[in-house]
């Protein structure tokens, strides 16, 4: 078992880090850590650790694989899954796909196919008071960042993926009742070489995925193209990116503090007040906009939209009318932007 190998000093330092993002991020002890384990060297390595400090946090540890049934060896994966769980004395659910991800959610990318099967898979394992545990790293957060740029984002997504928090799960259209999967992801501050370091120490071996290496995946395409190309031109670029993400998390915060101090001066009243929309600063302005129509209405905007909306609250033609979509119209009044839903047929 790996715990009888001597424990590396890399090792010990992550343990101890690791021990103090639990703390920091779960005053309250959870009712079960679940640990979202493909058996590669990331999530391995996080079971390692975990089980290091397992008597420190003094809460059971379980391991969860999923199998997507996205290539013909994923089930001898599951297996070997199992072997590995079974070498570090912890228990593990393997839960499989009941078909190919983008036959269960078609019309999206395989990669945000799989995301939903095996998010949608950990929401139906979690139990009330567990915390769903995942391996992402400091690479994995770079990476975040870079394509979150790459599509067009705001601040919102240079904050990249929280230490801890909740996702709504589903997030997609389904007929599933939504639940608040509480998430922690206590290595994003940590290298994927110090990971590495740790499983080669405790000599088992992580399953493979050959998918990590197919470029027509976007995230592979800027972790072995874009990634290394910026690493040449700046050798630190994976920690200021880091960096990048906590400065626009809190600063994303502080802004969403702002716009709920607006939102709740807003009374019972038939629409989005106008002089709110032209006379807040333009960040709060956008987000109040953004805000008011999701809850509202239901719509996710695009930034263009936003600022059509901001442009028709500033306009002095009372006939003035937008599409901001799905059908629905933006219109004002002489104090509110009011906004329809489509005409039936």
């Amino acid at each position: 078992m790996a715990s009888l190998n001597p424990i590396s000093p890399i090792e010990r330092t992550l343990r101890q880090r690791l021990l103090a993002s639990f703390r920091r991020s779960c005053p309250v002890r959870p009712a079960r850590i679940l640990v979202g384990f493909s058996g590669g060297n990331d999530s391995l390595a996080l079971a390692l650790l975990l089980k290091g400090i397992g008597s420190l946090i003094e809460t059971p540890i379980e391991l969860v694989h999923v199998d997507h049934r996205m290539r013909p060896g994923s089930s001898q994966d599951a297996e070997q899954a199992e072997r590995l769980a079974a070498a570090l004395g912890l228990p593990i659910t393997v839960l499989t796909s009941e078909a190919t991800p983008q036959s269960l959610h078609p019309g999206v990318g395989p990669e945000e196919a799989a995301r939903r099967v095996r998010y949608g898979m950990f929401a139906a394992t979690a139990q009330p008071g567990d915390v769903l545990a995942l391996a992402h790293h400091a690479g994995d957060q770079a990476e975040t960042v870079l394509l979150h740029l790459l599509r067009g984002t705001g601040i919102e997504g240079l904050r990249g993926m929280a230490e801890f928090g909740s996702i709504a799960t589903p997030w997609w259209d389904s007929p599933a009742a939504a639940v608040d999967l509480v998430v922690l992801r206590p290595l994003l501050g940590e290298t994927k070489a110090d990971l590495s370091a740790v499983v080669v120490q405790s000599g088992l071996i992580p399953i493979e995925d050959e998918s990590n290496a197919d470029e027509t995946f976007r995230r592979n395409a800027v972790r072995h193209r874009l990634m290394p190309l910026l690493t040449d031109l700046e050798p630190t670029i994976e920690r200021r990116l880091g960096d990048l993400a906590r400065i626009a998390s809190t600063e994303d915060d502080l802004l969403d503090s702002m716009t709920s101090e607006v939102m709740a001066s807003i009374d019972d009243e038939p629409g989005l007040p106008r002089r709110l929309v032209m006379d807040s600063h333009p960040a709060i302005s956008r987000r109040l906009v953004r805000r008011w129509v999701k809850e509202q209405v239901g719509l996710d905007l695009t930034l263009d939209r936003v600022e059509a909306i901001r442009e028709l609250a500033a306009s002095s033609n009372g006939a003035a009318r937008i599409e901001i979509g799905q059908g629905f119209i933006a219109s004002i009044n002489r104090e509110h932007l009011l906004f329809q839903p489509p005409e039936s047929d």
